[in-house]
């Protein structure tokens, strides 16, 4: 049995290949730094195919972009620009009433354009004889008038008392470098501790391994920090392909969790606090109040892009410090102000736009959590997904081994087809990502691996048919089995089908009285004279024994005009002969004669031998009785005698007589035979008329009427063997009567 599993067949090839997808689609979802092509292929399969060809969504507009962008640098000059710019421009922000302004931006260095440290830096310096020399004194007050970053610090708290102020930091996971990094972890931490998520749900004290772990940050100016205590982590941490698909909502620092700034966006508008449940394996369920924000164990969410860049209302920066803005356009809006310019390189890649501001992905984020526009791809996914295959690979495996290779490959796409419109359709709408690329992918390469297996395998089976056929049937029935191999069965099977034997007279005296290599030839001649009769009638060359020729119909592919096929090459071989007969005679050979035997019957067809040498052929009774029918010509002196099964098959289809009832050697049961007429003499009626009336008087036992009705017609058809036989066998009984019991059955002596 194991022997049997192991070996090679079209539904083994199909398990093969969905083992193979079961350990792929495991190795894509839970450990993707495995397989990262395929992980790629996969990723752009299932969420940017998705989201391009859906094209943008609906999108409430109560997200508002102020950008700074390239308009803006070129006519304020470089990046970063003077504190005192953001914090007038935070002011005419502020006035238009948003609900919260976030910043997708870290300030985590001095202005560089401010005097005030060069001007602290000469009052340290100055060599005052005491504290209330005028010079030191206008040195500090200018330093503190001119500390922009003190001025944008004290407009961030000013604004945060009525307008809720975010400040973005970036954290360094352990993938990313951390090269220049100052800033002291635990001073880093004792900063944003006021920002940390301290609801937590669970028996876990800390976050397990699975959550990302920072090793460092980089944030704002301590002052910044103090002025606001809302802050929320934007670096995105792309696919091995650089593609932002997906997000981290939670991240671990000091054994501590933080928000993300889209997730800390929607807390602060919502005024909703984070909550974290933790089961054994990591994130069990993210909430905001009592809302359900989807992510897998480790507080990974999926991305639904809204459109690809520019998609969000975007503010140039410079409109709002030249009062272009309108107060509706930003009232009881939420504010992300952030840079987009090119000269920055804060451009990331989405599966919607290769050139996606990072500030606008960060805005999706919030998006998606404000308005709950999520791409769920719930965990009991992945089962299905992995039982899907399993169930595809069995049922293919079944169904690819029955059917040809149009029907599989039409099968193939429908169900790939169904697949994708499904996963679309149904799935993808509506909010649920579903991995329909490997499946799909599976599907395909079942078909393609198992056609090519069957390919081969029918490549060497029609080698094997052409090799085992081209020489028993014509080249048209060889391709004709190539095109219906289904129908031939090697094994051996029992069916009804029609043997013709045929036979030169006397060729045993004729051998020894010719000379070898010219008997050769014309036997030679004579058998592929009458080997094309038989394939031009659709009949397989079975065998030659010496003179002997061995056809049979209806097989190798079934005929159900066998019988009719048997009986016209059998007139076809005696018409024929006159043909070979004159080429013998140019040889100096005497006059060929040939008999021929047919019989239809139930007979065993099949590859027979040993199993290194075999023969396609046929046995059985019929078969024996069909050899014994053609040696019976030599009693009768007839060419051509069929069994009564034959003549009941042929309808009267073709010219017949009935000859006699026999008992053949190694059969019990009699057999009625009857003459095939190959050729019809012109008063061929009469001639069967008397036959039959004298074949009556011979049953009938009436010896001496019958003997004067076969007499007359051997004075009138000289040349006609059974009226002869009969002639004799009516005078051998008229003088000595067979027995009281005498049923008319003549028993054959011979073979």
């Amino acid at each position: 049995m194991i022997k049997h599993f192991f070996r090679i067949s079209v539904l083994n090839i199909s398990l093969f290949i969905t083992f193979i997808f079961l350990v792929l689609l495991v190795l894509v979802e839970y450990f993707p730094k495995a397989v990262p092509l395929l992980s790629s292929i996969t990723q752009k399969a299932m969420v940017d195919a998705k989201l391009r060809l859906r094209g943008p969504r609906p999108l409430i507009q109560d997200i508002v972009l102020v950008t700074i962008d390239d308009k803006s640098i070129e006519r304020l000059g470089r990046w970063p620009w003077n504190r005192k710019i953001l914090a007038e421009g935070l002011e005419m922000l502020a006035k238009a009433n948003p609900k919260l302004i976030a910043f997708d931006m870290v300030f985590s260095e001095p202005d560089p354009s401010s005097a005030s440290p060069v001007l602290r830096n000469l009052a340290a310096a100055y060599p005052r004889r005491h504290t209330q020399d005028p010079f030191y004194t206008l040195l500090k007050t200018t330093a503190e008038r001119s500390n922009t970053d003190r001025f944008f610090s004290k407009t961030i708290q000013s604004t945060n008392k009525t307008i809720p102020i975010l400040l973005g930091y970036f954290f360094y996971f352990p993938h990313q470098q951390m090269e220049g990094l100052q800033q002291d972890p635990n001073f880093v931490f004792s900063k944003l501790n006021p920002s940390r998520i301290t609801a937590k749900i669970g028996t876990i004290r800390h976050p397990p391994e699975v959550i990302p772990t920072a090793q460092g940050a980089t944030i704002s100016l301590e002052d910044f920090m103090k002025a606001t205590p809302h802050q929320g982590f934007f670096d995105i941490a792309a696919d091995a392909d650089g593609t932002i698909r997906s997000s981290h909502l939670i991240g671990q620092f000091q054994n501590t969790l933080f928000p993300s700034l889209g997730l800390k966006v929607a807390s602060l508008v919502q005024n909703q606090d984070i909550v974290v449940k933790f089961d054994e394996y990591g994130i069990e369920q993210i909430f905001l109040g009592t809302k359900k924000i989807p992510s897998t164990i480790n507080g990974k969410f999926w991305i639904n892009y809204a459109g690809p860049a520019n998609t969000f209302q975007h503010i140039g920066f410079l409109d709002v410090v030249d009062h272009k803005v309108k107060p509706e356009q930003l009232k009881n809006k939420i504010v992300l102000w952030g840079v987009t310019a090119k000269a920055v390189g804060d451009v990331r890649v989405s599966p919607v736009d290769e050139t996606h501001p990072g500030l606008e992905i960060n805005a999706t984020i919030a998006e998606n959590i404000l308005h709950q526009n999520y791409l769920l791809r719930p965990t009991q996914f992945i089962g299905y997904e992995l039982v899907w295959i399993f169930v595809m690979g069995i049922l293919l495996g079944l169904l690819f081994r029955k059917l040809k290779a149009l029907a599989s490959a039409l099968l193939t796409l429908f169900i790939i087809a169904g697949c994708l419109i499904i996963d679309y359709q149904f799935l993808f709408l509506k909010g649920y990502l579903a991995n329909s690329f490997l499946p799909s992918l599976h599907i395909l390469f079942t078909f393609m691996l198992t056609t090519a297996y069957k390919y081969k395998i029918e490549e060497k089976k029609s080698r094997e048919i052409r090799e085992a056929f081209q020489h028993y049937v014509s080249p048209a029935v060889v391709q004709e089995i190539l095109k219906k191999p289904d129908q031939l069965k090697l094994g051996g099977e029992k069916r009804k089908l029609t043997v013709l034997f045929s036979d030169i007279r006397g060729f045993t005296t004729l051998s020894e009285a010719t000379d070898p290599e010219k008997l050769t030839h014309l036997l030679n001649v004579y058998l592929t004279d009458m080997t094309n009769i038989v394939f031009e009638s659709h009949g397989m060359l079975d065998k030659y024994v010496g003179d002997e020729l061995m056809a049979v119909f209806g097989a190798p592919l079934p005929t159900p005009s066998h019988v009719q096929n048997a009986c016209d090459a059998a007139i076809a071989m005696i018409q024929k002969l006159s043909d070979v007969r004159k080429l013998w005679e140019q040889e100096g050979v005497r006059k060929l004669d040939i008999g021929i035997g047919v019989h239809t019957g139930d007979m065993i067809v099949g590859n027979m031998g040993s199993n290194k040498i075999f023969n396609y052929t046929v046995i059985g009774d019929s078969v024996n009785l069909g050899a014994r029918l053609e040696g019976t010509n030599k009693e009768y002196g007839t060419h051509i005698i069929i069994s009564e099964d034959v003549y009941a098959q042929l309808g009267g289809s073709l010219l017949c007589r009935e000859l006699d009832f026999i008992r053949v050697r190694g059969k019990q049961k009699p057999v009625r035979i009857y003459e095939l007429l190959a050729f019809a003499p012109a008063h061929i009626q009469d001639l069967l008329n008397r036959f039959q009336e004298g074949l009556q008087l011979y049953r009938q036992q009436s010896w001496m009427e019958s003997s004067r009705i076969f007499q007359a017609l051997i004075h009138t058809y000289p040349h006609d063997g059974p009226s002869r036989t009969f002639y004799e066998r009516s005078q051998i009984f008229q003088k000595t009567p067979p027995n009281q019991d005498w049923d008319g059955v003549f028993v054959m002596k011979t073979k």
